[in-house]
C-alpha cells in the first residue's frame, strides 16, 4: 500500500492516548509495533482524522489518528481492539430432538474462551459450570421441562447471578 507523507512524521502521544493504553493493555512499544504492520488507513467520522488498520496479539486494531501538519506530527488519538474479550450478556440455547426439548444451557456473563474446568448439581436437573478461576460460566438444564423459574433463580442465586425473569425464562415453556 502506498502510504501518504503524514505516514513518517513523528508521533504525538497524549496524556488521552496513554490512559486508554492503559486501560486496554497497550504499551508504547505495543502501539509503535503495531504501526509498523499497518495494513491501510480510512478518513475517521472526524473531520481531519484517519483509522489506521493493523494487528496486535491475533486480534484486528484500529488506531485512531490526527495530523497536525504545522509540526509534522501525527498525533495517536487511540487505539481500539476490535475483539470481544468478555461476553456480557447471559443467553439461553434450548436443544431439541425430534421434536422435543431435550437440554438447555444458560451461558453466563465470563471471558471468551473461558472453558469449564468443573461442575456440580445444584439441584434436580441443574449443573452449574465453572472456570478455572471458580467463576459460573453456565447453567446446564438437564431435564428442562421440569424445571421451574423458581429453581432456576435459586440455582442462579447459588452461583452468585442475578434472578432470570419470566421473558428469559419464557422459551423453555414455550418449548
Amino acid at each position: 500500500m502506498a502510504w501518504p507523507e503524514w505516514w513518517t512524521w513523528e508521533l504525538e502521544l497524549t496524556p488521552h492516548l496513554l490512559k486508554r493504553m492503559d486501560d486496554r493493555g497497550f504499551t508504547e512499544v505495543d502501539l509503535r509495533a503495531m504501526l509498523e504492520i499497518a495494513t491501510s488507513f480510512r478518513d475517521d467520522v472526524v473531520d481531519g482524522r484517519f483509522v489506521i488498520e493493523t494487528r496486535h496479539r491475533p486480534s484486528r486494531v484500529e488506531v485512531a489518528v490526527e495530523l497536525d501538519p504545522r509540526e509534522l506530527l501525527l498525533v495517536v488519538v487511540t487505539p481500539t481492539q476490535l475483539r470481544v474479550t468478555t461476553m456480557r450478556e447471559r443467553y439461553l440455547e434450548v436443544t431439541f430432538r425430534k421434536g422435543r426439548v431435550l437440554a438447555a444451557y444458560l451461558y453466563l456473563p465470563r471471558q471468551v474462551g473461558a472453558k469449564s474446568v468443573r461442575t456440580e448439581r445444584l439441584g434436580d436437573g441443574l449443573l452449574a459450570d465453572f472456570d478455572a478461576e471458580g467463576n459460573a460460566i453456565g447453567l446446564e438444564l438437564t431435564d428442562p421441562g421440569h424445571v421451574s423459574l423458581d429453581q432456576l433463580n435459586r440455582a442462579l442465586a447459588q452461583v452468585g447471578a442475578d434472578p432470570a425473569g419470566p421473558e428469559e425464562f419464557a422459551p423453555l415453556r414455550a418449548a
